[in-house]
């Protein structure tokens, strides 16, 4: 599975396996630290990519 989480000030959406799964507005605050947490059981995490807006580009 791929999970994306684009945020762009105050607007976030997140796309698993290229599919809008979710997505918020006015969102606070919009900038500083990025937390990752799993309610009720583990979680793993295998290439944990982060990038700034407009750089990234897909592998062909």
């Amino acid at each position: 599975n791929r999970l994306e989480v684009i945020c762009d000030g105050g607007i976030y959406r997140i796309f698993l396996n290229g599919v809008l799964v979710n997505e918020g507005r006015d969102a606070t605050p919009d900038e500083g630290f990025i937390g990752i947490q799993s309610e009720w059981a583990e979680c793993f995490f295998r290439r944990l990519e982060l990038w700034p807006l407009g750089k990234f580009k897909e592998k062909q």
